[in-house]
């Protein structure tokens, strides 16, 4: 059975308790693929590769602009954060945590007449974000 994209939540840890980034419109890419390390010799058929260092980007999405959810993540901005994307459909994490450390930074994007003014989030990650252990 799948899930939805519904309940999903960008959470920091506040001293010690989790709180809610900012409403979020989309789940951002949760890691990547390992970069490849060719290994090819004179002798092989064809090329041949071994896995290398795992790629993460930044992860991106959306929010709608507020004033007050703006100054909020702004003052997230510059320090390394505990962070963590929950994934379910109850609000609480049911599905899945991928936690890890990263730096949030906001910007306010472009808009078209008769539309929702937006920003963007980025968590720039600097360590792994990985599934809880706690997550069956």
């Amino acid at each position: 059975m799948a899930i939805s994209s519904y309940g999903a939540k960008l959470m920091y840890k506040n001293t010690s308790t989790w709180e809610q980034v900012c409403p979020i419109k989309g789940v951002p890419q949760i890691g990547g693929e390992p970069e490849q390390i060719e290994t090819t010799t004179c002798d092989d058929p064809v090329q041949t590769f071994i896995d290398g260092v795992q790629q993460q980007e930044t992860m991106s999405t959306t929010t709608n602009y507020t004033k007050a959810e703006y100054k909020k993540i702004k003052a997230l901005e510059g320090t390394e954060q505990d962070l963590s994307i929950w994934l379910d459909n109850d609000g609480l994490g049911s599905e899945g945590k991928f936690t890890g450390k990263g730096k949030i930074s906001v910007y306010v994007n472009e808009s078209e007449v008769n539309s929702v003014i937006e920003a963007t989030v980025v968590v720039t990650p600097t360590t792994s974000f990985e599934l809880e252990d706690d997550q069956e």
